[in-house]
Formats: structure tokens, C-alpha cells, sequence
């Protein structure tokens, strides 16, 4: 697959989540027994963890970070920071958002579309991890220390 069609897929997907959320709100309040605030504290706690998770991902791969799963010819492993504790931050932190968005707002529409973005970038980090394995001999053992979601 192209490259670019990665990135465009993932974009969308997340786009359709933003949408999803408010345009079909409410239609999970079947919640029995559970407080509708509680609820969406909960999925504020999530944004805000995706968005931490997001933030340090960023800063820890620098020059190194690229929305391709390829990996950059200058670029380097990182395995500092957030990466010490997880290995796809940045798709950790987009699966973080999309579902906490999707709880704030009671979205079943936004949870699906939640589950289609998690599917995609699942396959995305295979394919990425197959790429890293490629270019970085020590990434195998990076794989076996550090969890990927």
C-alpha cells in the first residue's frame, strides 16, 4: 500500500470520530445504574491521557518522527522517555482520544468508528515494527522489554 494512503485512512477515520461523537450523542445513555457524569469524567480522563501520552511521544522521538510507517533514512530508535513504557505512543494516544471522545459524548456511531481507527492502526504498527525489525537489528529485543499499546 502507498504510503501516503496510510496517513489519509487514518485521518479520516479520525475525522469521523470527531463527527460521530456529537452528531449522534446521547444514544448511549442506557447506562443502568451509572451516573452520566461519572461517565464522562471518565472519558475526559481518557483525552487527557491520550493527549499526555501524545505530547511526550512527540517530544521523545523528535527528529525521528514520521507519519509513515516507514521509518526515516536519518532517523534513529528511541527507546527513552515514553518509548522506555510503550512503543506507539503517538497511535496509543490516538486510541486514547478517539475512545474517550467517544464515551463523553455516549456515541455508539463514535465507538464503532473508535474500533475501525484502532483496527487500522493496529495493522499500521505491524507493518512499522516489520520495518523497524528491518533497519534496527536491536528492535527485536526492544519488542520483547517494551509492551506496544
Amino acid at each position: 500500500m502507498p504510503q501516503p494512503l496510510w496517513i489519509w485512512i487514518q485521518n479520516l477515520l479520525c475525522v469521523v470520530v470527531l463527527i460521530l461523537g456529537p452528531a449522534t450523542a446521547g444514544f448511549g445513555d442506557t447506562l443502568e445504574g451509572v451516573s452520566r457524569w461519572a461517565v464522562q469524567v471518565l472519558g475526559g480522563a481518557l483525552i487527557l491521557r491520550g493527549a499526555w501520552l501524545g505530547i511526550a511521544g512527540v517530544r521523545d522521538l523528535g527528529s525521528s518522527r514520521s507519519p509513515h510507517p516507514q521509518p526515516l533514512e536519518r532517523g534513529q530508535l528511541v527507546t527513552r522517555g515514553v518509548y522506555a513504557r510503550v512503543r506507539h505512543p503517538l497511535y496509543s494516544s490516538l486510541m486514547h482520544v478517539a475512545f474517550g471522545w467517544a464515551v463523553v459524548w455516549g456515541s455508539p456511531a463514535a465507538m464503532v468508528a473508535f474500533v475501525g481507527l484502532t483496527v487500522w492502526l493496529i495493522a499500521k504498527a505491524r507493518l512499522e515494527e516489520r520495518l523497524m525489525r528491518g533497519k534496527f537489528p536491536e528492535y527485536v529485543a526492544y519488542q520483547k522489554r517494551v509492551r506496544g499499546f
